[in-house]
């Protein structure tokens, strides 16, 4: 398999929040969508992103479209005014781009789903160049929106039609999967696609960098794949009226970083802080294959009694009132203080009286 590219833009997002009369602007959406267009079209610009290796896969963000929202957002509010239907009219415009550049595409968006017409997902999809939806991922550690966990014994994925939370393609350019955002911090997700195969992971982020580095490194590393990160843009940038709050993604110190690491964890590409900027790594599947651990090595009985005990139950909010989905921090916030304690049933020491 021949080298080529991935684009990893850091770009600066609209955030969408109330007007100072609890109004949102309906315009949001199609702006972000723009953006997006612009963007791709702009890591085509220049010679050397026309040569070998081509530029094959393009990532962009979580809350892609529907920004980054404040605390007055609700989930009734970002159902109605954030989340989008996949497939969708957004999705479609998409797909034409990436029909148009032959490139695959990545991002992150809050989904509605018919099927569960009172959840809210976290979610992102992979696009191909013929204006596919080949893969459909739902945040696993969510705490804005429900994670397939909390409804788990009538959760079936979207695409593959099973119950598989943890999704991973095959494709012309190698095996693709994705994680967003707070994800990172499970080791167990990461090891899932790699045991999977994965090759190629696109963590798609809004978040604080700094206290992730070092994980996104560990995470290519020990699974032995190529870790992409896309990130929002830190500068402080209002396109509009105050009061329409149109003010773009601003918070400094928990954005930027925008990243490609190979499978040892070393990094090929780096954003420099976190202004506008479109960072470009290479990937050599090939070199991966060859030359990457596989899991060979790897002994899972000793430790399956730990993974087999229950720590956070399933299905918190599969009978969930509505209220309750609606504020989901507090549901989980109950289950807190039960999930301390079935971990405390894992501990099993041995004194040093019992020391021969």
């Amino acid at each position: 398999m021949e080298k080529w590219r991935v684009a990893v833009p850091q770009i600066l997002w609209e955030m969408y929040t109330p007007d100072i009369n609890g109004n949102y602007d309906p315009g949001l959406r199609q702006r972000n969508l723009k953006r997006i267009i612009t963007t791709i079209d702009g890591c085509f610009l220049g010679t050397a992103r026309n040569s070998p290796p081509f530029i094959r896969l393009i990532l962009f963000p979580e809350f892609s479209l529907g920004g980054w929202t404040s605390g007055q957002t609700n989930i009734g509010a970002q159902k109605e005014h954030v989340a989008i239907t996949i497939p969708g009219p957004e999705t479609e415009v998409l797909a034409q781009k990436a029909i148009q550049r032959k490139v695959y595409i990545a991002l992150g968006i809050m989904e509605n789903d018919s099927a569960w017409p009172n959840l809210l997902f976290n979610s992102a999809i992979i696009i191909n160049p013929k204006g596919k939806i080949i893969l459909h991922y739902r945040k696993w550690n969510a705490n804005l929106g429900t994670n397939p966990h909390e409804i788990w014994d009538e959760y079936i994925a979207p695409i593959t039609g099973q119950r598989d939370p943890f999704p991973v393609v095959d494709t012309e350019i190698g095996r693709l999967a994705v994680s967003i955002c707070a994800d990172i911090y499970s080791p167990e997700l990461h090891r899932a696609y790699a045991l999977k195969g994965a090759e190629v992971l696109c963590h798609l982020t809004a978040g604080s960098p700094q206290v992730r580095i070092a994980m996104y490194r560990t995470r290519a590393a020990d699974n032995s794949m190529y870790i992409a990160v896309t990130n929002m843009a830190g500068n402080i940038l209002a396109d509009g009226l105050i009061d329409h709050s149109r003010t773009l993604r601003q918070t400094i110190g928990v954005s930027g970083r925008s990243s490609v690491y190979d499978y040892e964890g070393n990094p090929i590409a780096e954003a420099t802080g976190d202004a506008s900027q479109i960072v470009i790594g290479t990937i050599d599947i090939a070199s991966l294959r060859a030359n990457g651990p596989n899991l060979t090595d790897l002994r899972t009985e000793p430790f399956a009694p730990f993974y087999n005990q229950s720590i956070i139950p399933p299905n918190i909010f599969l009978n969930a009132t509505q209220k309750e989905l609606l504020e989901p921090k507090k549901v989980r916030e109950q289950y807190a203080a039960q999930a301390r304690q079935n971990r405390e049933k894992l501990y099993s020491f041995y004194s040093e009286n019992d020391v021969k």
